[in-house]
């Protein structure tokens, strides 16, 4: 029982440092730190991983008092639109490029300040909302 119990949770340490490390391995960068609107602006997506893998959209959140509120949920989605799009494949070692027109969901341009970049997958009915598989470092707009 004791060695059955042990391989239970070697089982589940080697299963979670998995999904951990998958996540990982997806990057998510911005050309820039600093932008201001008239800037074009362009993310790059790659699959570090061996694995494919997949994203559905790429929303993008501001800082307001301390949190981070999306302003854009699909930079390929029109503003003022839901789209329904099919996910976007990652094979190993490819990039893909995003671009983002400075546009909140209501279409208007967004304002000075902290700005991050988030990658979301698949609908997760756990916790009933698309998994974050990827996240980018904090950029600005003046």
């Amino acid at each position: 029982m004791k060695r059955l119990s042990n391989s239970l949770v070697l089982f589940c340490f080697a299963l979670v440092a998995n999904l951990s490390y998958s996540q990982e391995m997806i990057t998510l960068t911005t050309d820039k730190e600093t932008y201001l609107t008239t800037n074009e602006f362009v993310a790059r997506i790659t699959n570090q991983s061996e694995q494919p893998a997949a994203y559905y959209r790429l929303s993008v959140q501001q800082l307001v008092n301390r949190q981070w509120l999306s302003i854009r949920s699909d930079t390929g989605c029109p503003c003022r639109s839901k789209c329904k799009k099919s996910p976007i494949e990652l094979p190993h070692s490819k990039v893909v490029t995003e671009k983002w027109d400075f546009k909140d969901n209501q279409c208007d341009v967004v304002k000075k300040g902290e700005y991050r970049l988030v990658l979301l997958g698949a609908w997760d009915s756990a916790i009933k909302a698309n998994r974050v598989i990827g996240q980018s470092s904090n950029f600005h707009i003046e």
